[in-house]
């Protein structure tokens, strides 16, 4: 692997007096950024920090072994740049790296300034699908880098590896070509988005990605609330707003937001669904957020949903005019050919007179019929009741389904009298009717006796320890280790597969073979060892 220059530092004096040159250069030029990179050991407990590099313009690659050089770490050095605001610090999708530091310096670690090249790449090119340091430094500097050979793939994951010194200078220069090309990445990256006025969003959005997934999700819910109430703020918001319109208006927003100091995640499509709607009260706008909720917003939605399930209630009962259906009660199931009847009541509870002027089934291929004790239209003066039989004779073995439809209409006494219904509001009231029909035996039977409970676990067995045998010991008591031969390794041919299905294989052993048979005991048995291992090839291949 080809690497850029690079230092590696391993010793404490050497590398605090690097670490002070670079702070003093970044001190000196405040357009200077700190490249980073991590690289930490996953398998270990706690994910320990292993490598620290460092990247300057002009000021060469810094590899840092943080566990031999601890005070790289320390609140005099690196920690304090990372957390200076007037200091910019650069890295590559910065997620996990802020989660090992926090693992290894403090749980409230937060880089100061940071600029994310993955997240100026998604801002700036808006491509979300290819994220990677290697396509992204290939795209904006036409540099191809190697995505690790197969032996640092393989050291990475490996456990253990991180705990031996030294370390493999491939690792050594794996780690290095992280950081190298990030200067000039960022240059190329800052100087678009200045001219974009798209930084000061790249800054800010870096900084929100650093801390996750939650993060970014709750501070989508947070721009949906305040955009809610910036169209609420609007007096000319009326029901029909072009959605093109609507889009406008929050690109607009968050740009004026972005000036004032105040990041707006999110982008339109992503964001929130929007409908706009007029009432008396004035303009309403209701937003769906995607995504987890805090938990504040979270309860705030429920309640107003809890709300609007209140009042549809409220609305549903006032249409009722006061009229009440009582429940439909069948049994649970019926066997085949067997007929079931419920009783319904329909009261009148209201004040004015309700008509009962159609009763139907919707689907009326189920088995079940009604009748009413009464003929249609059934004029019900307040406080009287009118009795609809059910009946289900189910005709196939299953599920039985069916609606049944009630309609009604309001009017005074007089429009009673005269039984003109043109110009009286209706309503309708429906049932949901469903019976089983099977075997009840066979159900009765299947039914539990008894609530549910989880079945206990036996306990595990705990492991029979076994007594290690000692080889015996050389000299003392007359007797000697018995000495024996490692099996050395041997490599199977590449061309035995081929050789195995052309059949020369099946060829030479038969002539080995042969050659056994014929030989004397000592030279047959020297032979059959050749024999016996190509058979074992030949097997495992």
């Amino acid at each position: 692997m080809s690497s850029a220059p690079h230092t590696y530092h391993t010793a404490e004096i050497g590398a605090a007096a690097a670490m002070r040159h670079l702070m003093s250069a970044l001190e000196d030029n405040p357009a200077l950024a700190m490249c980073l990179d991590f690289e930490w050991d996953s398998h270990a407990a706690g994910i320990p920090l292993q490598l620290v590099q460092v990247a300057v313009e002009g000021f060469g690659v810094h590899v840092f072994d943080a566990q031999l050089v601890r005070n790289v770490l320390s609140l005099a050095y690196l920690y304090s740049i990372m957390q200076n605001s007037s200091v910019v610090q650069v890295l590559h999708d910065a997620r996990a790296d802020t989660l090992t530091l926090r693992r290894n310096l403090s749980e409230g670690f937060a880089f100061g300034a940071l600029f994310d090249t993955q997240v100026a790449h998604l801002v700036l090119r808006g491509d979300s699908t290819q994220r990677s340091l290697v396509y992204v430094v290939n795209h904006w500097l036409g540099v191809g880098m190697e995505n690790g050979t197969r032996a640092v793939r393989d050291f990475m994951r490996t456990p253990g590896r991180w705990s031996s010194r030294p370390l493999p200078q491939d690792i050594i220069e794996y780690a290095a070509d992280d950081v190298a090309h990030l200067p000039r990445l960022y240059a190329m990256q800052k100087a678009e988005a200045e001219s974009r006025g798209l930084l000061l969003e790249i800054m800010a959005r870096s900084k929100l990605h650093a801390k996750g997934r939650n993060a970014e999700l709750a501070a989508t819910n947070e721009t949906a609330l305040a955009f809610r109430g910036h169209l609420e703020s609007i007096p000319e918001l009326r029901d029909g707003m072009d959605r093109e319109l609507m889009r406008r208006m929050f690109t607009d927003w968050k740009a004026a937001e972005l000036t004032q100091g105040r990041y707006r995640h999110g982008t339109f499509n992503s964001l929130i669904r929007l409908r706009s709607g007029f009432q008396s009260r004035g303009p309403v706008v209701a937003c769906f957020v995607p995504g987890e909720a805090p938990r504040e917003v979270r309860e705030e939605i429920l309640l107003a949903v809890a709300r609007r399930v209140e009042s549809s209630r409220a609305q549903i009962e006032a249409d009722k005019r006061g009229v009440v259906v009582s429940a439909v009660n069948f049994p649970e199931s019926v066997r085949p050919d067997e007929t079931v009847e419920c009783l319904l009541e329909v009261r009148n509870q209201g004040p004015g007179f309700a008509t009962l002027r159609a009763v139907k089934l919707l689907r009326n291929t189920t088995g079940f019929s009604q009748m009413l004790a009464s003929s249609l239209p059934a004029v019900m003066p307040p406080g009287a009741m009118v009795a609809l039989r059910l009946q289900c004779t189910p005709r196939t073995v299953g599920m039985c389904y069916d609606t049944l439809s009630m309609t009604f209409c309001e009017h005074a006494q007089e429009e009673a009298d005269s039984r003109d219904d043109r110009s009286v509001s209706s309503f309708t009231i429906g049932r949901f009717l469903k019976l089983s029909c099977g075997d009840i035996d066979l159900l009765n039977d299947l039914r539990p006796t008894a609530p549910y409970q989880r079945r206990k676990r036996k306990p595990r067995r705990r492991e029979e320890t076994s007594e290690e045998i000692q080889p015996p010991r050389s000299g003392g008591d007359g007797g000697s280790r018995p000495e024996f031969e490692r099996l050395q390794h041997y490599k199977i041919p590449s061309d035995w597969n081929r050789r195995k299905f052309d059949g020369s294989l099946a060829v030479e052993l038969g002539e080995l073979r042969a050659r056994i048979d014929a030989a004397t005991p000592d030279e047959a048995l020297a032979m059959y060892a050749t024999y016996y291992q190509r058979l074992l090839w030949t097997e495992e291949q």
